[in-house]
C-alpha cells in the first residue's frame, strides 16, 4: 500500500482536486490518503474515491509537524508526501 499524506492549512478546494485526481489517476497498488488538518475550523468536505481517507485535526501544528503526525497514522509499506495543491495527470 502507497500512503499520500498531505496538510491542510486553508486549502480544502485544492485538497479535494489532489483527492479528485488521485482518484483518477490511482496506481495499481492500494492506496490511503493521511491529512493532517491544520485548519480544524475549515470543514473538509472531500468527494468520495474508492480508497481509504483519514483525516487528523490539530491545531495549526506547522508543517513538519503535521507531515509527522500524517506519517505515524499511515498504515503503507510506501510513502508519498503531498502539497494539497497536487494534481496527478496522465503520463506524469
Amino acid at each position: 500500500m502507497i500512503s499520500v499524506l498531505t496538510v491542510n492549512y486553508h486549502s480544502a478546494e485544492e485538497l479535494a482536486q489532489l483527492v479528485a485526481s488521485l482518484h483518477e489517476h490511482r496506481p495499481s497498488e492500494p492506496i490511503e490518503l493521511v491529512v493532517t488538518n491544520n485548519s480544524p475550523s475549515q470543514r473538509l468536505s472531500l468527494p468520495k474515491c474508492g480508497f481509504p481517507v483519514s483525516v487528523i485535526d490539530a491545531d495549526n501544528i506547522g508543517f513538519a509537524a503535521g507531515s509527522n503526525r500524517a506519517f505515524h497514522a499511515s498504515t503503507g509499506e510506501h510513502i508519498m508526501r503531498a502539497n494539497p495543491d497536487l494534481q496527478l495527470t496522465a503520463h506524469a
